[in-house]
């Protein structure tokens, strides 16, 4: 028997019709193991010169050391949240909340205490 993602449509109509459930759990078993991704958290670097920077990582210690070097800016403060499933959606809020003030790359012209408000209100509605 073809593996079922080599098969037609035809071919995985007739498939699952005359399925008596053995077929499908054997497709099943033999899906590819992945890894369920780990979590992630939310940062947010501040600068010297009062704009900041968002992001998410599974490990914000050792990216944080590093965003400050490559935008060439002074890091004066940062936040970093727990491990979050949604991450990423609250990571997108910010962006797009905040869009008109983006200066170059992932650089905000926003203050650390105004980005991190605004995360903090995030991660009390949305987690």
């Amino acid at each position: 028997m073809k593996p079922f993602c080599q098969m037609d449509e035809a071919e995985k109509r007739e498939f699952i019709l005359n399925d008596d459930g053995n077929n499908f759990l054997r497709v099943l078993q033999n899906l590819p193991k992945s890894e369920p991704k780990p979590d992630k958290c939310i940062y947010i670097v501040g600068f010297d010169d009062s704009t900041v920077k968002i992001g998410v990582s599974t490990h914000p210690e050792k990216r944080i050391p590093v965003i400050a070097k490559q935008a060439g800016r002074v890091k004066s403060i940062d936040f970093v949240s727990k491990p979050l499933k949604n991450a990423l959606d609250i990571e997108s809020a910010f962006k797009k909340h905040y869009s008109e003030y983006l200066k170059n790359g992932e650089i905000y012209d926003v203050s650390f205490q105004s980005a991190s408000k605004f995360i903090n209100n995030l991660l009390e509605v949305m987690i």
